[in-house]
């Protein structure tokens, strides 16, 4: 499991700084989810 989570972490950090940018700041509650939510872009 925890192998898991930093596999995922890794890929995660791997992302382009543009989208990384472009997250909701991280909420308490959220700390505890192995990869934060993108939001979707609103029109």
């Amino acid at each position: 499991m925890e192998d898991e989570y930093f596999r995922d972490l890794r890929h995660w950090l791997a992302l382009p700084r543009e989208v990384v940018e472009s997250l909701d700041p991280v909420e308490d509650e959220q700390m505890l989810l192995p990869i934060p939510v993108p939001r979707r872009p609103v029109d």
